[in-house]
């Protein structure tokens, strides 16, 4: 599995590694197949949490006690909640993002797949920079969210964000359910990751639509508590088991 992840996402862990030994000005080139090449700022990885967009602030005034951290990379998210007081694991897929985390002094850092961790061990969930496209595919977003529903406390949450793809397709691009031309659905963009030379494999990146999330949600057991919608097009969601919605029977008598 480690070997797979190495494949896609080792230029990320270049890149964050080049930039902690001090190459400030490193960039990660993008490719996917909604825009032209782009290169994003390493620098974006290890930013303050003062330099964090407004989603991202909320998001982590959500998070209770027990966060466990999904996708952490070089920690920016795990690093403010540390400051704050909370007891937080980092998850990777990478060794040497591990190790990373680890050189930055963060205690409690782990590689592992989200079905490899205890279950009922945290209050929150944490899946941030679109975290949710980890799933990969519509039909991976299931799996992703019972695995993540398994590891909460009782009252815990799932506190994830997204961005619709409604925004990029046109309406003669899509039918009602985002359907593509070539019947894949247009939520599901393809990532190819680059970096000094360092080419990583396509992989599916998964973007999807409050009402969609919903209903996945539901066949995970899990109810989407809340929604927060921002100015560029992204969304916080909140997600509870759906036990904790359940009404209880009326008492006889």
């Amino acid at each position: 599995m480690i070997s797979n992840e190495r494949a896609r996402w080792g230029p990320l862990a270049a890149a964050l590694l080049a930039y902690h030994e001090g190459q400030l000005d490193a960039k990660l080139l993008v490719r996917t197949d909604l825009k032209t090449l782009e290169e994003w700022p390493v620098s974006l990885f290890f930013r303050d949490s003062d330099e964090f967009p407004p989603l991202e602030r909320e998001a982590l005034e959500l998070c209770g006690p027990r966060v466990i951290d999904v996708g952490a990379g070089a920690g920016p998210h795990t690093l403010a909640l540390l400051e704050r007081g909370h007891d937080v694991l980092a998850v990777e897929s990478l060794p040497e993002i591990a190790s990373l985390l680890q050189a930055r002094g963060f205690p409690r850092v782990t590689v592992c797949s989200l079905d490899e961790l205890p279950a009922g061990q945290a209050d929150t969930v944490l899946m941030l920079m679109n975290g949710l496209g980890l799933a990969g595919t519509l039909d991976g977003l299931v799996p992703l969210l019972e695995s993540a529903r398994r590891l909460l406390a009782p009252g815990g949450r799932i506190v994830a964000d997204s961005t619709d793809p409604r925004q990029w397709l046109e309406p003669e691009d899509a039918q009602d359910d985002l359907l593509l031309q070539d019947g894949r659905f247009g939520g599901e963009v393809q990532f190819q990751l680059e970096y000094d030379g360092m080419r990583g494999e396509p992989f599916p990146f998964l973007y999807i639509g409050p009402e969609m999330l919903r209903d996945r949600g539901l066949r995970a057991g899990l109810v989407l508590d809340e929604v927060r919608q921002f100015a560029d097009g992204t969304y916080l969601a909140i997600l509870a088991p759906e036990d904790d919605f359940a009404v209880g029977e009326p008492e006889d008598g």
